[in-house]
């Protein structure tokens, strides 16, 4: 019986931390639509980098673990070295992973944040899924969190999981 099982995508962040004199906002008058603006085909430095596991699943999972709660999580990674990567990060956080897929020929979701006077503009990869959800353990509760195309069969297991579970809470 687990507290949380958190079901969703997982990701590998780059956050990239642009130099304020190597980019420019163009803003329109309201100041409410902005762009980041780079000059094209430019090699632009950076300050720093880092990366990070990323998705609310993920995050979820592992902050609920530090708090003392018994965590799973429920996603589908690329056999690739990403998502290795998050397995091993997750297995180190005492996130049970006993229904975490690892798909052959498939890339893991991974994305790019630029950070830029205090804001971020995020890249990020969206792989259509043919998601084979298993049958979700005893849980406490369901967090149901940002997936890729492919989603419905999920929400449908998630669906027929809660109907079998009244006691089972849901979290979005």
């Amino acid at each position: 019986m687990f507290d949380i099982l958190t079901i969703g995508d997982c990701t590998v962040d780059t956050f990239i931390v642009i130099d304020d004199n190597e980019a420019s906002l163009q803003c329109d008058l309201n100041q409410k639509n902005c762009l980041l603006c780079l000059n094209y085909a430019d090699k632009i430095p950076i300050k720093n980098t880092h990366q990070a596991i990323g998705g609310n699943a993920a995050n979820l999972a592992i902050g609920g673990r530090r708090l003392g709660l018994k965590t799973a999580i429920y996603t589908e990674l690329g056999e690739d070295f990403n998502g290795y990567i998050i397995q091993e990060e997750l297995k180190k956080n005492l996130v049970s992973t006993s229904l975490v897929k690892m798909l052959k020929k498939q890339e893991t979701r991974f994305s790019i944040i630029l950070n830029y006077l205090a804001e971020r503009t995020i890249l990020s990869s969206q792989f259509q899924r043919n998601y084979q959800p298993p049958n979700f353990s005893q849980t406490a509760w369901l967090y149901y969190t940002s997936l890729s195309a492919g989603f419905e069969k999920i929400q449908n297991k998630i669906i027929e999981h809660l109907k079998k579970h009244p006691e089972t809470k849901l979290a979005v």
